[in-house]
């Protein structure tokens, strides 16, 4: 196997939970094709694959009641072209994008010398594009009904 363009950049909230939403949909219709008496993937040893298991939903559960679970591209690209002129480092745009700070007192913790680099007009800015631009994270919700809501979010995904 050839790479042929490696990504070392960190990732934000949505881009993992769209990985991990997607692989879920393609261990689904893998599992599908093993239920015929076919083996079409290699064996796993149980253990390895139920730790694994445990991971994903655990990390699924966590993104599900974040900001990332109802972010979309758009909202991001439309967050950064909001903030391009405010010199924030990518790890600072990272943090805005996956904990949508809406109170100045959460900007202050996560832009490094805030009060120093800013003017109080450009953190009001800030704040502005991140409560305008990011959504809400999603009301604090059993797992009976993140499971009802996995077909809503796949038909909010094909948009």
């Amino acid at each position: 196997m050839r790479i042929v363009e490696k990504h070392s950049g960190a990732l934000t909230d949505f881009e993992v939970f769209r990985l991990l939403d997607e692989e879920k949909r393609h261990a689904a219709s893998e599992r599908q094709l093993l239920s015929g008496g076919r083996r079409t993937a290699p064996h796993v040893a149980l253990a390895a694959q139920r730790i694994v298991s445990a991971v994903r939903e655990g990390l699924m559960r966590y993104l599900s009641s974040s900001p990332a679970y109802v972010q979309t591209e758009a909202h991001i690209v439309d967050f950064l072209e909001r903030t391009a002129d405010l010199g924030l480092n990518a790890a600072e745009l990272l943090m805005c994008i996956n904990l949508r700070p809406a109170q100045r007192v959460e900007l202050f913790v996560v832009i490094d010398a805030c009060d120093q680099r800013f003017t109080a007009d450009q953190v009001d800015a800030l704040l502005k594009a991140c409560i305008d631009c990011l959504p809400e994270p999603p009301a604090r919700q059993t797992d009976a009904e993140l499971v009802g809501d996995d077909a809503e979010r796949a038909a909010l995904s094909d948009k």
